[in-house]
């Protein structure tokens, strides 16, 4: 899978050429924002795995601004564009921990190598975080959405697994029915018995002591590792 790029760049030319740039290394621009609110509702909505940035835009917020915006809903890596290389822009980008900081006009070989390295840290960083310890010896895969005992994966229908993700999710705290149901079935109404049913066979499939169910009300994991 294609990893996802944000460009927040104000500069159409600059702009369509970074991204000639990332196509031509195969990575996926998921658009190019120009201002503060189109940053924001980009990254929301597309989930990018690295973004380009540049500090000053015309008529909107800075890019350290947006940065700072979007690190509260998620730390993601950053690469900062500038035509300045003064102190006190230096100071900001550094506290925000940017993977690059290139000033204009940057050249082609600095942005490759730039992106090269964040993303080569970011696949580190994926790979020693892929792997969740729920207890009793079950390890759940966050990037193939696999559950293992040990050395054994645990084959789970569609259901099943979005029952344990939303479980997983709630980090060991209890999860109503009502709140399963509309999550998993929020299209059309079922019987008391089909959630019921769901509940058990994944208990049985896992361990029915790393499920704990309160009566008419909800489950939880019971997970020690969260």
């Amino acid at each position: 899978m294609k990893k996802k790029i944000l460009i927040i760049e104000d500069e159409s030319i600059v702009a369509f050429e970074i991204k000639k740039i990332l196509e031509q290394l195969s990575y996926e621009v998921v658009n190019i924002a120009t201002n503060y609110n189109d940053a924001i509702t980009y990254f929301k909505c597309n989930k990018p795995d690295l973004m380009i940035v540049d500090i000053h835009l015309k008529d909107s917020f800075s890019g350290i601004e947006i940065v700072k915006s979007i690190k509260k809903l998620q730390n993601i890596p950053i690469i900062f564009l500038s035509a300045y290389n003064d102190e006190q822009t230096a100071n900001e980008v550094i506290n925000l921990e940017p993977e690059a900081y290139l000033i204009k006009p940057f050249k082609r070989k600095d942005l490759e190598l730039s992106i090269k390295l964040a993303m080569h840290k970011l696949n580190l960083t994926l790979e020693k975080n892929k792997y969740l310890k729920l207890g009793k010896d079950f390890i759940f895969d966050e990037i193939n959405e696999e559950i293992f005992k040990g050395n054994k994966k645990i084959n789970l229908t569609r259901k099943e697994l979005q029952l344990l993700k939303i479980l997983i999710q709630a980090k060991g705290q209890l999860v109503s029915f009502s709140t399963i149901e509309h999550s998993l079935w929020a299209e059309s109404s079922i019987s008391d018995s089909t959630l019921r049913t769901l509940v058990y066979r994944l208990r049985n499939k896992l361990d029915e002591n790393l499920i704990k169910t309160i009566h008419s009300y909800g489950c939880k994991l019971n997970c020690i590792n969260f």
